[in-house]
């Protein structure tokens, strides 16, 4: 795991293998990180997700074998019983395009498959808005996440 800590923001990057919750639980513990919120996209493998099923108030539990990309990752640093505890989401898909979601207990990152969209995007010069009726839309790509201050520009504009 590699992470940059940029005023309020911590950037983390996970290696193949790397259990996606257990790095930033690790990660926040070493940084006495209190009430964060977290979010992320990438590759994923073997995610063992859980349905909150109200009847019997638990979760019933799914690990889902193979490779998949992860759409969306949401979770939260909070305290459970007096310890840092990471409530995580997230919504994954599959090479048949068939979408899951659910409460995360834990997947492995996998970087197997290499995407360098820096050899077909280059970074821009300028920030892209538009005005729309509820206000502002900042504009970026995938490859803009590269670019940090980027976003930090976006939020004060």
């Amino acid at each position: 795991m590699k992470f940059k800590v940029d005023s309020n923001c911590i950037y983390v990057s996970l290696v193949s293998d790397e259990p996606i919750n257990e790095c930033l639980l690790t990660l926040s513990n070493k940084l006495s990180l209190n009430f964060s919120w977290i979010n992320g996209i990438g590759a994923i493998k073997s995610p063992e997700v859980g349905f909150y099923d109200l009847s019997i108030k638990g979760y019933q539990r799914k690990v889902f074998s193979g490779e998949y990309e992860l759409t969306s990752y949401l979770a939260n640093i909070s305290f459970k019983e007096g310890k840092r505890f990471i409530h995580s989401h997230i919504t994954f898909s599959d090479r048949e395009y068939r979408v899951y979601g659910g409460h995360l207990f834990d997947a492995k990152i996998n970087n197997n498959e290499i995407h360098q969209e820096s050899k077909t995007f280059k970074k821009g010069n300028n920030i892209v808005m538009v005005n729309l009726p509820w206000g502002k839309f900042g504009l970026t790509i995938c490859y803009d996440i590269r670019f940090p201050m980027l976003y930090k520009q976006l939020v004060k504009l």
